[in-house]
């Protein structure tokens, strides 16, 4: 599972609103092995929910055949904490080119953004190349 989350790919992320219905946003992320880290504007729905309802899903899953993906379910933390070297690990993973990551790093850092830690308490996984 940990190699698949080095994937780039696109996380669905599942927040809930106030009024107990989901928000869907998609997400670059990242894996450290034990938790998904996700940059955020502080102005996002998905921040405002957080701060009042800690429980999240991710849905990260491949786009071709065969289909291969995991939904996660956890808790989010927020914090800074490391805020820049995230930022630019996962601008990193997701931009390709030198200069369009200086880009994307300048943007960022002008911009109100915080960390959205999520921690898995479970996670299914589906791999479709093995069904044969």
């Amino acid at each position: 599972m940990s190699s698949f989350f080095k994937g780039k790919w696109i996380a669905r992320l599942v927040t809930l609103k106030k009024n107990g219905y989901p928000h869907i946003t998609p997400v670059w992320y990242d894996w450290d092995g034990r938790k998904l880290v996700i940059v955020t504007k502080t102005n996002r729905v998905k921040y405002r929910n957080i701060k009042t309802d800690s429980r999240v899903a991710l849905c990260i899953d491949t786009n071709d055949r065969p289909y291969k993906g995991v939904i996660v379910e956890g808790k989010a933390e927020i914090t800074d904490r490391n805020l820049r070297g995230e930022m630019k690990k996962m601008i990193s993973k997701y931009v390709e080119s030198d200069e369009e990551r200086q880009r994307y790093l300048q943007r960022w850092l002008n911009e109100p953004r915080i960390l959205l830690v999520v921690h898995p308490t479970k996670t299914i996984t589906w791999d479709n190349s093995k069904t044969g």
